[in-house]
């Protein structure tokens, strides 16, 4: 999908300041917009936020891509030795869909599988990797101001 160039520079400039998002949102009248790649962008990096300072997770990659399969967030848990690939949803706070599992149809459930298996054989590694597959939502409301962040461990995909 192609981004409309205001939307782009929206998103460069909320990677290299994530917490002023509110207010970029503001000035290039995004969430007016509720362009799903810009709120999609931005559930992701609150929920990188989340993971990395209230879990201790370490985040490796965002958007890992295999082909057209896409993996929100590769993450390491130090504490339990092991690679956590993460789902993000991010939603509206009167979404019509329930829970984050509703949301992620078995088709993406599948692409998620394949595209964890082809991050762990790029690894190159002897040993065998442990791995988790773990969920987040994202709630926020009309202006993109985060609501409530909830993280699912272990919800085997």
């Amino acid at each position: 999908m192609d981004l409309p160039k205001k939307n782009k520079i929206f998103l460069q400039l909320s990677k290299l300041f994530p917490t002023c998002f509110p207010y970029f949102a503001k000035f290039f009248g995004i969430c007016k917009q509720r362009n799903r790649a810009v709120l999609g962008f931005f559930g992701e990096s609150a929920a990188a936020n989340y993971l990395r300072k209230s879990c201790g997770l370490e985040i490796l990659v965002k958007n890992y891509k295999f082909g057209h399969k896409e993996i929100d967030l590769v993450a390491f848990d130090k504490k339990n030795d092991c690679i956590v690939f993460v789902e993000v949803k991010a939603r509206k706070n009167d979404s019509k869909t329930g829970g984050y599992y509703a949301a992620v149809s078995l088709k993406k459930r599948k692409n998620i599988k394949i595209a964890a298996m082809h991050y762990i054989k790029s690894l190159k590694r002897s040993t065998p990797v442990s791995y988790r597959y773990d969920a987040v939502e994202v709630v926020h409301d009309d202006n993109g101001n985060v609501l409530n962040v909830s993280h699912f461990e272990n919800v085997g995909f």
